[in-house]
């Protein structure tokens, strides 16, 4: 019971009594005033009728008359005349007493109805008793009058009384709501001042504590992001162009390659500049750092038509460019456009032609590859690229069977895949160290042609957003899932949502219909895992689709994290209940910057996750940093031990 509703019930528990007490009061006042009236009533009767019938001097018949008169006209039991032997002379009885009242009334309140006497004399000698007892239905009319409008003014009273209260109940205990929702947004990573204090000084005094508690743990996070962001710097960017550099590209590779990445096979740009230390010697330090700023923005630009493009310089000479989803022909396109722009960036800084010149080796990757043959294969095609004559570029192309059909080829598959409801889901363990638990099982998904042939999730995914069927796929992927689980088992899943599926038009009202018809029963048990890199790039987005999970209590989770952002407030907009990295990024990330990290989401609660997790030289390197619960080939077989 909250405090409002105890203070409301205390306060009119007591309010109601006295009001009660002061109608039972004055109910018994009135109760002991009607018999009193009662009495004096048949007094002053006995004492009139006694000295009007001793006028009679004994005449029986004339005292009768007498007392008939006295009994028709007024309201009374009984008149009885005694001799003074106390023989019966006359008496007159009322037929039937019955008051116009309720049964229970007249039974609650008993009314005593007292008997008055009066001597009876004849010039002054005694000649008869005379007895008289009044009626009481009339008194009982008057109580029940007097009672029900004591009940009525009693209602309107504690109505009154009680509006009052609850008003000023609400404004007394007003700050101490706004306390409690300040105590939920911490709950919810969100920091919540309040500027108004209130009059009340317990209470001032409360939200005082609460503000300061907020601005501490606001500056807790504040803290944290800034040397996150500074370490970011320190680790992951080349101090000149401004770009990624080589520890941070080999951290992005395993996720570029993944067979789950959404972009499917792209396109590598390795490339050498030649020249370096004549651009120095002809421009000086200072522009020849400003010379490679510009020669990194061009990268940069040419580049970033590629959702999830990655440039980076790998050394003094060396730079690299990721472009996920890139065709050969785009890539050729890309590489002729850099050294037409580097032409014109040497003319712009007054160098000779021979000065400086950009060898740039393609690669087509495919997803799946490991980050060793991608830089073999990359480095043997700039090789060859330093090695022609007739141009500076050369194109290695890796093709297999999937990579090499054609549009019409998967428009087949994924129609037939859709047609027939061929999507087949696995389910891989999330596991604690500390016990081998599983804390929660992520669901991946594939097609499967006619031939029961099966395509991941990487190899058909930017096809099917070019034929508009990515939306079908995730929904009845979706529906799988749904009808799959057991609302009466306590596991919790997890589903990759991809970008392209968040960023299409029919995205949130596909979700919103769905889990409102589908998912009530899988409260609380389902997770849906949006990318870092979406997560700071679509921020409003993603917080648009954060709102709709958290309205049907399904939870949020951040996965393929590499801190690329500046500003970690993302986390605290979004609030996602875990955050999920590749063991590399774990254990590369430097032990100050996973301290600003933790300081972060311990704040705001959020579990860190390890991913591709394989031997055990990394588990037990995680736990030596704190993090314990793990996801990959390493969890499966732990989960099968146990």
């Amino acid at each position: 019971m909250t405090l409002f509703k105890q203070i409301a019930l205390l306060i009119s528990t007591v309010l109601l009594l006295i009001l009660l007490s002061i109608m039972l009061l004055n109910f018994q006042n009135a109760n002991r005033a009607v018999q009193e009236q009662l009495y004096e009533d048949a007094k002053n009767t006995a004492s009139s009728l006694s000295l009007t019938l001793g006028t009679a001097q004994g005449d029986e018949g004339m005292m009768e008359t007498m007392i008939n008169a006295n009994f028709d006209s007024g309201h009374y039991i009984r008149i009885t005349l005694l001799d003074l032997n106390g023989t019966l002379r006359y008496e007159r009885v009322i037929e039937q007493s019955r008051p116009d009242v309720p049964e229970w009334f007249a039974t609650w309140v008993p009314i005593s109805v007292p008997v008055a006497s009066a001597q009876v004399s004849s010039l002054w000698n005694p000649i008869a008793l005379l007895h008289v007892q009044s009626d009481p239905a009339h008194a009982y009319i008057q109580l029940f009058d007097t009672a029900r409008d004591l009940l009525f003014t009693f209602a309107v009273i504690a109505t009154i009384s009680l509006v009052i209260l609850n008003a000023l109940l609400h404004a007394v205990l007003k700050p101490l709501s706004r306390v409690r929702n300040q105590a939920e947004s911490i709950l919810q990573n969100r920091f919540v001042l309040q500027e108004h204090l209130p009059f009340t000084t317990e209470f001032r005094d409360v939200v005082r504590g609460m503000n300061a508690m907020v601005l501490k743990v606001k500056e807790i996070f504040e803290k944290g992001n800034e040397a996150m962001a500074r370490n970011r710097e320190l680790l992951y960017s080349d101090p000149v162009t401004r770009l990624f550099n080589r520890r941070y590209l080999m951290l992005k590779l395993p996720e570029l390659l993944d067979m789950a990445n959404e972009r499917g096979n792209g396109m590598m740009l390795l490339m050498a500049f030649e020249g370096a230390q004549n651009v120095n010697q002809r421009l000086g330090r200072q522009r020849a750092d400003d010379f490679f700023r510009r020669l990194g923005i061009l990268l940069e630009t040419q580049s970033n038509r590629f959702e999830e493009h990655l440039a980076a310089r790998i050394n003094g000479t060396e730079f690299a460019i990721m472009l996920p989803g890139c065709t050969p022909q785009e890539g050729i396109e890309i590489a002729k456009r850099l050294g037409d722009l580097l032409i014109l960036l040497k003319e712009e800084y007054k160098l000779d032609p021979d000065d400086c010149t950009i060898n740039i080796g393609l690669y087509r990757y495919l997803c799946g590859q490991d980050t060793a043959t991608l830089m073999t294969k990359a480095d043997y095609a700039l090789t060859h690229a330093k090695a022609r004559e007739d141009g500076n570029t050369y194109l290695f192309d890796t093709k297999d069977d999937q990579s090499a059909m054609g549009k019409e080829q998967w428009r087949s598959i994924i129609e037939y895949a859709l047609e027939q409801r061929r999507l087949h889901l696995d389910f891989w363990p999330v596991v604690s160290i500390k016990n081998s638990a599983v804390i929660q099982r992520v669901v991946t998904f594939s097609l499967q042609d006619s031939d029961e042939s099966s395509y991941p999730y990487g190899s058909f995914a930017a096809e099917a957003t070019a034929l508009g069927r990515l939306g079908d796929i995730y929904l009845i992927a979706l529906e799988t899932l749904l009808d799959r689980l057991d609302p009466a088992m306590s596991d919790e899943y997890s589903i990759r949502l991809s970008s392209e599926f968040l960023r299409s038009p029919f995205a949130y009202g596909t979700m919103e219909r769905l889990l409102g018809n589908r998912g009530s029963a899988l409260k609380h048990r389902l997770a849906f895992e949006i990318s870092d890199t979406m997560a700071h790039k679509y921020l409003d987005l993603v917080s648009r689709f954060d709102a709709l999970f958290d309205h049907f209590g399904f939870r949020v989770g951040i996965n393929q994290f590499l801190g690329q952002s500046g500003d970690y407030g993302y986390l605290q907009t979004i609030r996602p209940q875990f955050l999920k990295a590749e063991v590399a990024y774990w254990l590369d990330i430097t032990r100050e910057s996973l301290q600003a990290l933790r300081l972060m989401t311990d704040t705001m609660g959020i579990t860190l996750i390890a991913t591709g997790v394989q031997t055990p030289q990394q588990i037990e390197e995680l736990q030596a940093r704190g993090i314990e619960i793990i996801q990959g080939p390493l969890a499966q077989t732990l989960t099968d031990m146990n």
